[in-house]
């Protein structure tokens, strides 16, 4: 408080009085002002009184709306291509979906919380979410962003994961009238792991190649034993050819297991698979099937007296043998396959043991149509290797619908 002068009677008196306590004059408030500030001492001090309450002084500052993150809506815009690269590269459409749900949940109900932050765009269109997320990703750039660049990015991922999508059925899936190998034969062997199709192939030629000195040793000394005939020689090239098929075998199980793991195509494993075949077992056969014919042509024949069955008699038989096994052993592997507790790698177990069955028959056709080309004095080889070639198709075929019943019961 400051004391003033009255103008009146000139004593001092409080400068928030609104009269004189002496003589009672009135002070109005421009009087008051004016006593406070003496002219004589603040004249370059004292301001106009109208200035002095001029509104700007009490002006409040202009909203400013909070600025929002676009992380969680570019994330909402990738649900697509998070599916898609988890359906193709783990071969898991089940969990990618289920992944990809609550994915989209989550980064919506952020989204949904950011976007509440701002009052002027938290109305009703927000809840096109509740709907569709394409829908709010587009109202939320129309009404937000002013552009739709989180919109055709969901647009770009939806594309690439329809793509992956694609790839994934067509390896698979495959006709049946697919060109393939000798299923997976399960052996006690102890498997490599390797990275490539060239590693298994490497791998497995050769122990093949190992294998054959061995078994050509064995068959020598167990033909000089032999007291059978040609059926007896024919007995024991069988058992040591069952030890290059079970070699083969196993090799293309494990090749059959990178179309999955690796996410390699059906495609790469029918060529790589055959090289195999051509390149290994079939030419390792040849060596212990000449070991055979050499024996023979020293008169082991003699000792067969029966009657040789043509080749197409032999045929007929084991494709017969072979249609009529395939429904049983794809009934067994839909009964086994529930029960498997090892994923993918249980299932090729199982399917390799319902191959084996097949490669048996397949197997045993075949031995039958070599003793019927010993019995033929003027025997073409390329006739015979005709004749089995045409079986193994037959065999191919129906190990073809186990591995496709493998695919759609992994696929469901």
């Amino acid at each position: 408080m400051a004391l003033i002068q009255c103008p009146e009677c000139g004593k001092e008196i409080s400068d928030r009085a609104d009269k004189c306590i002496h003589c009672g004059y009135p002070l109005n408030q421009d009087q008051r002002f004016d006593e406070r500030y003496d002219d004589r001492e603040y004249d370059d001090q004292k301001p106009e009184p109208e200035e002095y309450y001029e509104d700007e002084y009490y002006e409040e500052e202009p909203y400013q709306p909070p600025v929002l993150t676009t992380r969680w809506v570019t994330l909402l815009a990738l649900i697509p291509l998070i599916y898609g690269v988890i359906r193709y590269v783990f071969r898991m459409p089940a969990a990618a979906l289920l992944i990809s749900l609550i994915a989209n949940f989550v980064f919506l109900i952020i989204d949904f919380i950011e976007v509440g932050k701002d009052e002027e765009h938290s109305g009703a269109w927000v809840y096109w979410g509740l709907i569709a997320t394409p829908l709010y990703i587009f109202f939320r750039d129309k009404k937000i962003d002013r552009n739709l660049k989180h919109f055709f990015l969901f647009i770009g991922a939806f594309v690439i994961a329809v793509i992956l999508g694609t790839a994934f059925s067509d390896g698979s899936s495959k006709s049946s009238s697919s060109n393939s190998l000798p299923t997976s034969v399960k052996t006690t062997t102890v498997t490599t792991k390797a990275s490539s199709f060239q590693d298994i192939y490497n791998t497995y030629i050769l122990k093949m190649q190992n294998e054959t000195p061995r078994l050509q040793e064995e068959f020598k000394n167990e033909a000089k034993a032999n007291t059978k005939g040609t059926s007896g020689l024919a007995d024991i090239l069988s058992d040591k050819t069952d030890v290059l098929a079970s070699l083969y075998s196993e090799g293309a199980g494990e090749m059959a297991k990178l179309i999955y793991t690796s996410g390699n195509s059906y495609d790469d494993y029918d060529s790589w698979a055959t090289k195999l075949y051509n390149d290994g077992y079939s030419k390792e056969f040849d060596k212990l099937y000449d070991l055979y014919s050499g024996y023979m042509d020293e008169g082991e024949a003699a000792f067969d007296e029966s009657e040789p069955k043509t080749y197409e008699e032999i045929y007929n038989e084991y494709v017969e043998k072979l249609q009529e096994t395939t429904p049983g052993l794809i009934d067994e592997f839909l009964s086994e396959a529930p029960g498997n507790t090892e994923g993918y790698s249980g299932l090729v177990d199982i399917y390799q043991d319902k191959s084996e069955v097949l490669l048996d028959i397949y197997q045993d056709g075949s031995e039958e149509m070599r003793k019927a080309y010993q019995k033929h004095s003027n025997g073409v080889y390329s006739e015979y290797d005709d004749w089995r070639g045409k079986l193994y198709d037959v065999f191919d075929d129906e190990r073809h619908k186990i591995y496709k019943t493998m695919s759609d019961y992994r696929s469901g």
